[in-house]
């Protein structure tokens, strides 16, 4: 499938709207009001600068006490909220006394909120203007710039086509799909060698091998963007069109005027600085915004990649810290041509550079072992291809990990839950997940559920280690995948979940707090249900306010995404409402009315339950019954 480059229809529209604004404000001069409906937050610069020229020192304001006191005949920029309907429509006359020149910015579906609850101020309108859909100019800069980087770009957030339109060098792009059959990606790349393509549902490590080991065996020399990936992409140049809440980019720009002009990039107002921090965080591509565009390609960050690259020449494998996926990633970026590269022989490293093993393979050892781990990742039809197209006796060996999100039960895993497990084996299970985590990478699968089991036994055996084992894992994912990575989120809802389980809820908070944040965007899957998760911690920290709002805020979503723990919070959250003082107890609950200090140890109880549950699902870790 090809993705087209916006018409002319569609560029004319995103300029009309403006030139309408500009029409209706000029013969508004005694006084007019415009709704903007459908406003999209990228637009709002080219709004605030079309009226700053038209008159310089407008007033740009979500403050409704402010704009009604302004002079008569004042151009005013207001940003319409739910909560200032009400008002509004109580104070139209001051509109025709002041002849005010107002533009309303409503986002969403405030505009259709204006007619309900503001119905008198809403006919006065006397003009409705739609707002086409925008990209911030921040995203087309970011995306134009890692379109020069090898392998290509990630793009996170809405409007990439949007943004790949604006980019005249840019052209038409192919739509592929990594999960269809393997021969026919192999055959479209090509039959178009170097024409863009986009990647969309890319969601687990094995769909993004399937890209690269695609892109090598075509030799595909076109651009790759990577379309709203659900994992971690190592090596990718990241590009995020995401932009930051109203009020949230006011308290940092210091005014709605500022932080319009700055498109409400996040992190736009941060001092960018050339410390060893922000260096390394830049030169594995680990930041995101302002920083990384203006870094990337600066003097002090290519030093520092030199560098990184003879330090991993000179020790490929090192005993102390293992190279993580990034520097992995970025090593293979600047490295992929050097044959010297094929020798490494950690199944990491191997699958970073398929592509060059692919290609230039320099002997049977080293060709035998990139059949190996295409056999690993399922990859069969890889394997038989390139097994007769070097005339190789090759007998592939069991699938590791591929096919599956979460692994399946197995009968060691059953084992291990079951008990008693003595130290010796803890000990042994937590070298083998630090292995594991290392060498395959904390966002593999297979990984994910290893941390989960070792939580559990630990947990269940009241390990003194357990803490420490958290402190560890979070601190080698947060090195490897770098703590913006959503899979780093995933890691760190595990911990939290086993640290309200086993450990404190204070420390379960901590964990948990951004996997909550996140969850809420309902972009990432393996989040989904994070919100919830908080709001028992919430409870069981004695904050019970803001535990029945969470629940609340969350409940809704919950329904939507059919979680299945959905009526036991329901359940678990009456007790909140016992401590609030509110009514309907669940009769099964073991604590009752009257029951004096009972009540805080249900709380802690049942709360504890269920998060050791929650860890139990998302590790697909199912108890025997027997």
């Amino acid at each position: 499938m090809v993705s087209p480059p916006p018409t002319a229809a569609q560029s004319q529209a995103a300029e009309a709207w403006l030139n309408e604004l500009r029409r209706w404000l000029h013969l508004g001069r005694a006084g007019v009001i415009i709704l903007v409906r459908d406003a999209q937050r990228a637009r709002l610069r080219e709004l605030a600068v079309l009226l700053d020229e038209l008159e310089p020192g407008f007033v740009f304001t979500d403050d409704p006490a402010l704009m009604l006191n302004q002079a008569p005949g004042s151009l005013v920029l207001f940003v319409l909220r739910r909560e200032h309907l009400d008002s509004l429509n109580l104070n139209r006359p001051v509109f025709a006394q002041r002849s005010l020149r107002v533009v309303m910015w409503a986002e969403g579906e405030l505009a259709n909120q204006f007619k309900r609850y503001a119905p008198d101020l809403h006919d006065w309108a006397s003009h409705f203007v739609r707002c086409p859909v925008g990209v911030p100019e921040f995203a087309v800069r970011g995306i134009e710039q890692g379109l020069r980087w090898w392998p290509g770009v990630a793009w996170t957030g809405a409007g990439l086509e949007l943004a790949l339109g604006q980019i005249p060098s840019a052209g038409e792009w192919l739509e592929l799909d990594p999960t269809q059959g393997y021969s026919s990606l192999v055959e479209a790349l090509q039959a178009e060698p170097r024409r863009g393509v986009i990647w969309r549902g890319v969601a687990t490590a094995t769909s993004l091998w399937r890209v690269r080991w695609a892109i090598a065996e075509a030799r595909h020399a076109g651009k790759h963007v990577l379309d709203n990936p659900r994992i971690g992409a190592p090596g990718w140049f990241p590009v995020c069109s995401d932009q930051l809440e109203l009020d949230e980019a006011v308290a940092q720009a210091g005014s709605l005027w500022d932080a319009a002009i700055a498109e409400f990039e996040p992190g736009a107002f941060a001092r960018v600085k050339s410390d060893p921090e922000t260096i390394e965080r830049v030169g594995l591509l680990r930041a995101i915004g302002p920083e990384l565009r203006t870094l990337h390609d600066s003097a002090v960050v290519d030093a520092w990649r030199r560098d990184l690259v003879r330090r991993m020449r000179s020790d490929p494998d090192p005993a102390e810290r293992p190279w993580s996926r990034h520097e992995q990633a970025i090593f293979a970026a600047l490295e992929r041509t050097r044959k010297t590269w094929a020798e490494r022989g950690r199944a990491a490293w191997a699958g970073f550079e398929c592509e060059h093993w692919l290609r230039v393979g320099a002997d049977a050892a080293q060709k035998t072992a990139l059949l190996g781990w295409a056999s690993r990742m399922g990859q069969h039809d890889i394997v038989e291809r390139w097994k007769a197209r070097w005339d190789l006796d090759f007998s592939p060996g069991s699938q590791s990990w591929a096919n599956h999100e979460w692994g399946e039960n197995s009968a060691a895993a059953r084992a291990l839950l079951r008990g008693p497990i003595d130290a010796p084996t803890i000990d042994e299970g937590v070298d083998a997940l630090f292995a594991v985590g290392t060498n395959s990478g904390w966002e593999v699968p297979m990984t994910r559920r290893f941390v989960a089991m070792q939580l559990v036994v630990m947990g269940d055996h009241a390990s003194p280690g357990l803490r420490e084992l958290m402190d560890e894992v979070m601190r080698s994912a947060a090195d490897q995948l770098g703590i913006h990575d959503p899979q780093f989120l995933v890691i760190a809802r595990l911990l939290g979940l086993a640290a309200g389980a086993y450990v404190t809820p204070n420390l379960a908070l901590i964990y948990l707090d951004d996997p909550a944040r996140v969850a809420k965007t309902r972009r990432y899957p393996l989040l989904v249900g994070a919100d919830l998760e908080v709001s028992v911690v919430l409870t069981m920290l004695g904050r019970f306010e803001g535990a029945r709002a969470q629940f609340e805020d969350a409940r809704a979503a919950a329904v939507d995404d059919s979680d299945p723990d959905i009526e036991a919070f329901e359940r678990f959250h009456q007790l909140t409402r016992a401590a609030l003082g509110q009514p309907a107890l669940d009769e099964n609950l073991a604590w009752r009315p009257g029951a004096g200090e009972g009540l805080f140890d249900a709380i802690d109880e049942h709360g504890r339950r269920l998060l050791r549950a929650r860890l139990m699902q998302l590790g697909n870790l199912v108890e025997d019954q027997d």
